[in-house]
């Protein structure tokens, strides 16, 4: 046998010998007291942040045995698209990075005044064992696009360009990107899918908010098979009574949700906008695992590793289940994504248009001739000098669905 180390204080060695010579020597010589494999050992992390033991959910994923694997790591990128982030929290300057952009302001400053941008942006990346405020899933770099105003409006048109900027400025500087959708329109716009689409097709992960009606009507981006779609669940692994349902991928904690906010605060909200950012962070987590693993890969892994809830196998509440970090981190081989429910439902869009959306240019449904302006798409044709959309898609102030 080769002997590669001595503790000689306990009259141990450390041998290399086969496993079947190991068990044979046990039961053969008298002389050895023992004999045993080198056991792997791990520490057992718990953060000293003072509010953890108010995050509830970070237990029920298992969050803090899987950060003995890993914290996560700031070559991940994820963005926050939102009402911007409350970037000067000393709970997330650490993780904060410049590069987005706000879209309702038109400056470099992205600053949140609304609160729900920097709830969602606690819960993936709040600074661990800092002594302060919460625990946030995922020790990864963070940005905000801000496309979102203070009372919660936003447009389709700031939302497509906050996503391609993100992706451009993203993937211009980091390998893995996250964008982090908390918001939702219920009209299947052409401009988001188009964003979204080249979101995906740049090796993004696109994780959305499920929406908070209680309906089953097509919602999006999380209706788009390009997006992860997530459902909120409480502390008991109930659903959150406002969940929509359908076209669910995955389930996560979003029920008195514990993070941060304006003014160097913290408080709990309630929404899908909150089980997408626990999923998002695990999501950061696993990539900060597995660097080589696609996008694709990732949300098989997520879907994989969740523990069923409800039905056996997907179904259109739960979908695969709700996320769970530690199993989504143990050395297990990559296993296939579970088939996907939920198809994307096509409806008429004006059936949906006036209960969900305030319009930014005023509709005289009586009259015969409306004045609009058109977020064109690849097929817009030029006459007379000016731009006509052959199918075009009305440029909408939409009124997202938040939790607050």
């Amino acid at each position: 046998m080769e002997i590669t180390g001595e503790i000689s204080s306990l009259n141990v060695v450390r041998v290399i010998v086969p496993t079947r010579q190991s068990l044979m020597m046990e039961g053969m010589e008298e002389w050895l007291s023992y004999v045993e494999p080198v056991y792997a050992v791990s520490a057992e992390f718990t953060p000293n942040d003072p509010f953890f033991n108010l995050q509830w959910g970070l237990n029920k994923i298992q969050a803090p045995l899987a950060w003995d694997i890993t914290t996560g790591s700031h070559n991940v990128l994820v963005v926050v698209i939102d009402t911007g982030i409350s970037y000067n929290h000393p709970d997330l300057f650490s993780n904060y990075i410049p590069g987005g952009y706000d879209w309702v302001n038109l400056d470099v400053y992205p600053l949140d005044d609304n609160g729900h941008g920097s709830h969602c942006a606690g819960i993936v990346a709040a600074t661990i064992n800092n002594n302060l405020g919460i625990a946030g899933l995922a020790q990864v770099s963070l940005m905000a696009e801000k496309c979102i105003d203070a009372t919660g409006a936003g447009s389709t048109w700031d939302a497509a360009q906050a996503i391609i900027h993100a992706v451009d400025f993203g993937k211009s500087n980091y390998d893995r990107v996250i964008l982090l959708c908390g918001w939702g329109i219920y009209i299947d716009s052409s401009l988001i899918r188009d964003a979204i689409q080249y979101a995906y097709s740049r090796g993004c992960l696109i994780v959305a908010s499920a929406g908070n009606l209680g309906t089953s009507l097509p919602h999006y981006p999380s209706g788009y098979v390009e997006a992860i779609s997530v459902a909120a669940t409480d502390i008991q692994d109930n659903l959150y009574i406002h969940n929509n349902f359908g076209k669910i991928d995955l389930s996560a904690p979003g029920v008195d949700i514990y993070s941060t906010l304006l003014g160097n605060s913290y408080g709990y909200h309630t929404g899908t906008s909150m089980a997408a950012a626990f999923t998002s962070g695990l999501a950061a987590l696993v990539w900060s695992r597995y660097p080589e693993y696609s996008h694709d890969q990732v949300k098989s892994l997520l879907q994989s590793s969740s523990d069923d809830l409800g039905p056996p196998g997907w179904d259109e509440h739960f979908g695969h289940g709700r996320i769970n970090a530690l199993k989504a981190l143990q050395p297990t081989p990559l296993l296939q994504s579970r088939p996907v429910g939920g198809e994307v439902l096509k409806v008429e869009k004006l059936h949906i248009l006036f209960p969900h959306l305030h319009i930014l240019l005023g509709l005289t449904i009586l009259s015969i001739l409306v004045s609009v302006r058109f977020s064109l798409g690849p097929r817009a044709r030029k006459s007379s000098g000016n731009y006509i959309a052959e199918n075009p898609n009305l440029r909408v102030r939409a009124r997202p669905q938040l939790p607050l």
